[in-house]
């Protein structure tokens, strides 16, 4: 009974991942008590652990710390750590629960988590659209704020890639290609809707990492050229504030684009980097990229005089932690790359080049944002990670596949 709910607990946090923070917090939690209670009758081994991936990840965690306490605000830290121990209790709890008894057809309840904010996203920015909101009313969002929806709708599409039609995962067949079909152009049309340009272009770079290892992802090139002519048609056609854009681009001034897209983002840049320049080592500690934002800038953009967010993951995290801490972002980012890549190379089953891809995309997605301070994209990030190490055929022969 006890392992019933277990299973079903599962199947409630693949559910819930693109749903809910609070979901996933709380399927999180009743593993863990499920976990504790049913430990004697799973395999579960603490070697899944002695991974790079958990060492980096307490190794960015204490350097956290350390420049919290040399921070600007070390009050203000609080909750930003609280985040990195987040990180590290769903990787520990994944890896474990994972490795000893993947949820049985994960890819379900999954792509109807998926498919229910794609479907209210949707209609969302149709319903807004016709009712002339505003901007951002009008993209697809869904529950969540409209980059992390994008950000989950990439991951969706690159997953619809990953698993369509593959004997392995069960989704072979006519019926089962006609709903993975539907689902992509479903997740698809909601990413489009969505507008987020840093996860379109990370499902550029995922989709370009999936061709390079494997021939059926090569076959959807020609689709997916086909599917970013219509977003941009879309984007000409509907009036939102890109409209402009791409009629300026249809013009011929691309570098009145380029200058114009990237105005407010070379502000937060700057800021941020003169924060690190001032605290190179430590930083100004996390979450005092706001405190210090006055200091460094004084004016208006969009109508905020304080902004919380370098919108560059990579150049925030050199403000907050400095030198230590981008180091040791670094070494957990190219921690996860590097095994994602080799499970895919030798084995390009639909788990490990969906892992590999999203990883990919992760990494371009945070050049304009810093979703890996988002705790619901960096838990997915980490359930598609763990999940493939699952079902990774070096896996114990005991492991339940999925």
């Amino acid at each position: 009974m006890t392992q019933k709910a277990f299973d079903g607990a599962l199947v409630l946090l693949c559910f819930f991942l693109a749903v809910s923070i609070a979901g996933i917090n709380i399927s999180l939690a009743v593993l863990t008590v499920l976990a504790i209670a049913v430990a004697s009758g799973l395999p579960l081994s603490i070697d899944r652990l002695r991974t790079p991936i958990l060492y980096a990840l307490l190794g960015y965690l204490a350097v956290g710390m350390i420049s919290a306490l040399f921070g600007a605000a070390p009050s203000e830290s609080v909750r930003p750590l609280i985040k990195d121990a987040h990180k590290v209790w769903a990787f520990c709890l994944l890896a474990l629960v994972l490795g000893a008894r993947p949820s049985p057809q994960g890819f379900r309840p999954l792509a109807a988590g998926f498919s229910l904010i794609a479907v209210f996203g949707i209609v969302q920015a149709i319903v807004n659209q016709l009712r002339d909101m505003d901007y951002a009313s009008r993209r697809a969002h869904a529950f969540v704020h409209p980059v992390t929806y994008g950000e989950l709708m990439c991951f969706a599409v690159l997953g619809s890639v990953c698993f369509f039609n593959r004997e392995e995962a069960g989704t072979h067949g006519k019926g089962m290609k006609a709903v993975g079909a539907a689902f992509g152009a479903l997740v698809g049309l909601a990413l489009i809707l969505n507008q987020t340009r840093g996860a379109l272009a990370g499902l550029a770079a995922g989709a370009a990492a999936l061709m390079w290892l494997d021939k059926r992802a090569r076959r959807l090139a020609i689709p997916a050229i086909v599917a970013l002519i219509l977003a941009v048609l879309s984007w000409r056609v509907v009036p939102t504030r890109d409209s402009e854009t791409i009629r300026m681009i249809f013009k011929g001034h691309v570098g009145a684009v380029i200058s114009k897209q990237f105005a407010d983002r070379k502000t937060f840049w700057r800021v941020g980097w003169k924060a690190f320049l001032d605290h190179p080592f430590t930083g100004v500690g996390p979450g005092n990229y706001r405190t210090v934002f006055p200091r460094y800038f004084t004016g208006i953009i969009e109508g905020q005089s304080v902004w919380g967010s370098a919108h560059n993951l990579y150049i925030h995290q050199l403000a907050e932690r400095g030198a230590l801490g981008a180091f040791a972002l670094l070494a957990l980012l190219g921690a996860l790359t590097a095994r994602a890549y080799q499970r895919a190379q030798r084995v390009p089953n639909p788990w490990n080049l969906w892992a590999f891809g999203a990883v990919v995309s992760f990494l371009v997605m945070n050049v304009t944002e810093v979703a890996f301070q988002n705790e619901q994209i960096a838990t997915v990030l980490i359930f598609i990670w763990c999940w493939a190490e699952a079902n990774d055929e070096t896996a114990p022969a005991d492991a339940v596949r999925a």
